[in-house]
């Protein structure tokens, strides 16, 4: 299992390191404008959103388009073996650089929870990157696994106004994610090509 995730893994960043950074800014701009006409994000009154680096799908825009529409934005910074979300009202300050070389927020900012949210109270969309999903929504990370332990709290504390979209490419699209123990689906991707439910 371990192996076939790896191999994925390898040939997934291949794929994307022969993305020339205009195709990626092209797609990238496809994926948030079909994320922008769905209901799901239309809705949503908090966006837990990741900040992109590498050959990740760009988030920028999608930051901004919240901030535009009055949503609240959360981004996460790495505690220990998990991820901490805090509010972040601008991209030009209140952010920095981790060892990874992965934009993060300050401390001091404004935690928000994602499996937390007063029920009833918050539609959220929580926004995951991936190295590869499938069409049965299950999703394949960097080997983390702080998307699947952050989606495992959010389910088990029965937020059931939180919407978890995975983003990705089309490339990035495979028929069949191995999946095994802890490995949690999404409810929803956006490729640049599609929308799957």
């Amino acid at each position: 299992m371990q192996e076939t995730k790896q191999s994925i893994r390898q040939g997934i960043k291949s794929t994307l390191a022969a993305f020339p950074q205009t195709l990626l800014d092209e797609k990238s701009r496809d994926i948030a404008d079909i994320l922008f006409e769905s209901s799901m994000w239309q809705r949503a009154d908090i966006i837990f959103i990741y900040l992109s680096f590498g050959k990740e799908v760009k988030t920028d825009m999608m930051v901004l388009k919240a901030f535009s529409g009055e949503k609240t934005v959360a981004v996460p910074r790495i505690t220990g073996r998990d991820m901490v979300f805090h509010q972040i009202t601008t991209l030009d300050s209140g952010l920095v650089m981790n060892r990874m070389g992965i934009r993060e927020p300050l401390s001091s900012l404004p935690v928000i929870e994602p499996s937390g949210l007063p029920y009833g109270l918050e539609n959220s969309l929580i926004i995951t990157p991936g190295l590869a999903f499938d069409r049965q929504k299950n999703r394949l990370g960097r080997g983390g696994g702080y998307y699947d332990r952050l989606i495992s709290q959010i389910r088990k504390a029965g937020i059931y106004k939180s919407t978890i979209v995975g983003v990705c490419f089309f490339e990035q699209m495979i028929d069949s994610v191995p999946v095994g123990p802890g490995d949690e689906k999404v409810d929803m991707i956006v490729n640049d090509k599609d929308i799957i439910y």
